[in-house]
């Protein structure tokens, strides 16, 4: 829901995979703070619309997961994309 609000991205129905999980908590319009899970797929194939909901308020721009682990602010989102790129890197050779 957030990669096509957000980027445009619809995934093809059979190639989201969940690789985990992480909390936080999101501030609201009225600042107050609500707590939140966020499931976090990884997506193989998929559709970049040129129109999509949130297109004026965000700039959509491709990066490695080491990169994005280095621009994401929330702690369980890098450790969740650091343990992808582990993972990448351990099933290479297999």
């Amino acid at each position: 829901m957030e990669a096509w609000e957000e980027a445009g991205v619809t995934a093809d129905p059979i190639s989201p995979a969940l690789i985990g999980s992480y909390y936080y908590d999101k501030r609201l319009r009225g600042a107050q703070e609500e707590p939140l899970e966020v499931n976090v797929y990884r997506i193989t194939s998929g559709i970049l619309a040129k129109r999509y909901p949130e297109k004026k308020q965000r700039q959509r721009k491709w990066v490695s997961l080491k990169k994005a682990a280095k621009m994401v602010d929330e702690q369980g989102l890098k450790r969740l994309l650091l343990a992808q790129i582990e993972s990448d890197e351990g099933s290479v050779g297999s």
